[in-house]
């Protein structure tokens, strides 16, 4: 137990170094939890689980943190390393362990001796009339005193930034604000397509049978209207297939509306419905339909909703 909880000390005290510290190691941790949040989402990755698209950019930049905090603990000589379980009852006064940690960091390497120096001077903020302090505290023992509060606050940062990346786009419309400004397409409804099996009477011989014929085609689209022509005017079910402008990180939801002369079929095979909302993953969003009257019109409308539950864009489709 006591060498985990040393190991756990070495490697939270890497960490303080690299984000209180080191510029190069804040913009990599920084370039790459962007990156990876916004390149690891249904977007490019569709079809993706919701909890993946939530939170697999967390386990890329918990691996660079960590390939990037054990870097400076394997950089550091072992021959002169002062932590080592070797010593851990010697006990110095804080001057006398800078003069140590200075002296280490003298031998060479780069990396090496910004560690150390950085870790010296968290060692000098005790004060020189601070008690003398074993080596086996060395580890923690300036980490409650006020000097460290910057570097906790460095270190705070970055699951500060991967809660905002959690939670920003889901609960506001942070998103679709930068959709709107940096896409150059409307954020929009643009494609209705309908696919279901049409019976079709056949003559064998003197008997009639009925075959199934596989429909797929697009609505014809208007300024807010789409028209059901051709052989989908006939299904007396299907499925309606919805596209939408798309963009990284933009959550949105498709509500459908059939005004009592269809019924909605929700994917849980639950109960049918004259309204439902299902998600649009990446621009892509379907539900199933049954007309319930002799009325050719569905008399259906489809609206593309924010996050927020505010309409971005709304047709109807007829007959």
């Amino acid at each position: 137990m006591k060498a985990l909880s040393r190991r756990l000390a070495e490697f939270v005290n890497a960490g303080l170094f690299l984000l209180a510290a080191s510029n190069a190691a804040r913009l990599l941790l920084l370039g790459s939890t962007l990156c990876a949040w916004w390149f690891l989402s249904d977007y490019y990755f569709a079809p993706w689980p919701w909890w993946m698209d939530r939170f697999a950019f967390l386990v890329l930049t918990t691996a660079v943190l960590w390939f990037a905090i054990r870097l400076p603990a394997l950089s550091r000589a072992p021959d002169f390393d002062p932590l080592c379980d070797s010593g851990r009852e010697l006990e110095l006064t804080p001057a006398n362990w800078c003069a140590i940690l200075d002296a280490i960091a003298s031998q060479g390497g780069t990396l090496w001796a910004a560690y150390w120096h950085w870790y010296s001077a968290r060692i000098r903020h005790l004060g020189l009339n601070h008690k003398p302090v074993c080596a086996g505290r060395l580890r923690t023992c300036w980490w409650f005193h006020p000097s460290a509060i910057s570097q906790w606050m460095a270190l705070a940062c970055l699951p500060a930034l991967w809660i905002f990346l959690v939670l920003a786009p889901l609960h506001t419309n942070v998103m679709e604000k930068i959709a709107a400004a940096a896409d150059p397409h409307p954020q929009v409804i643009y494609y209705v397509g309908c696919s279901g099996q049409l019976r079709s009477p056949s003559l064998s011989g003197n008997r009639t049978s009925f075959v199934r014929k596989q429909v797929d085609e697009a609505l014809d689209s208007g300024s807010s209207v789409y028209r059901r022509t051709g052989q989908c005017a006939f299904l007396p079910q299907g499925t309606m297939t919805v596209s939408s402008t798309p963009f990284p990180r933009v959550y949105r939801r498709l509500e459908a509306n059939c005004r009592e002369r269809c019924d909605l079929l929700p994917p849980n095979r639950g109960e049918d419905l004259l309204f439902l909302q299902v998600p649009v993953v990446a621009g892509l969003a379907s539900f199933n339909w049954i007309q319930t009257t002799p009325e050719p019109s569905l008399g259906m409308s489809v609206s593309l909703l924010r996050q927020d539950g505010s309409t971005l864009d709304k047709v109807t489709i007829e007959p």
